[in-house]
C-alpha cells in the first residue's frame, strides 16, 4: 500500500512549499468581494482562498476561535505572517444571537480578554450586552 505513494514522493515537499506561499493565487482577487489585493487566509477554514481584511473578519464572525493567533495569516510580500482577528477589529458580542450587535455594548475588562481552548490561547475583543434586560456578565460568559 505505501509503495503506491512512492512515485509521488517529490510532490509532497513541493506542494507544502507552494502552500506556504500564495501558490496559484498570486493574482487572485478576494474570494469574498473581488478586491484585487487580498492578503489574508485562515488555515482552519477549508481551502486556501485569500480574502481582504473585511471579508475575513465577516467570515469569522461565527468562528472567532479558529486558532487565530496561529493560523490567520497576512501576506507581507514574501510570506504569511500571523495576525489575530482582534487586530483586525473583530468583536465577540455576548447576550445576543450570533451576528447581532448590541445597541449598548460594554467592553470587557479594558478590552483585554483571554479565551483558552484545546488548540490555543486566544486574545479576543469581547462585548457584554448592556441592555436593560441583560443577564449578569458571568451568565453571558456561560
Amino acid at each position: 500500500p505505501l509503495l503506491v505513494w512512492l512515485k509521488d514522493r517529490p510532490l509532497f515537499p513541493e506542494e507544502i512549499l507552494r502552500l506556504e506561499g500564495k501558490g496559484n493565487l498570486r493574482n487572485a482577487p478576494c474570494s469574498g468581494c473581488g478586491d484585487l489585493s487580498p492578503n489574508y487566509r485562515c488555515e482552519d477554514c477549508f481551502g486556501v482562498n485569500l480574502q481582504c481584511s473585511s471579508c475575513i473578519k465577516t467570515a469569522h464572525q461565527l468562528h472567532p476561535l479558529h486558532r487565530l493567533q496561529v493560523t490567520l495569516q497576512k501576506w507581507n510580500g514574501m510570506f504569511f505572517e500571523r495576525v489575530t482577528l482582534k487586530a483586525l477589529g473583530l468583536r465577540i458580542q455576548l447576550g445576543h444571537a450570533p451576528g447581532q450587535v448590541c445597541p449598548k455594548p460594554r467592553h470587557a475588562f479594558n478590552d483585554d480578554f483571554v479565551v483558552m481552548d484545546s488548540h490555543a490561547i486566544h486574545e479576543v475583543s469581547l462585548d457584554f450586552c448592556g441592555c436593560s434586560n441583560a443577564v449578569a456578565h458571568v451568565q453571558q460568559l456561560l
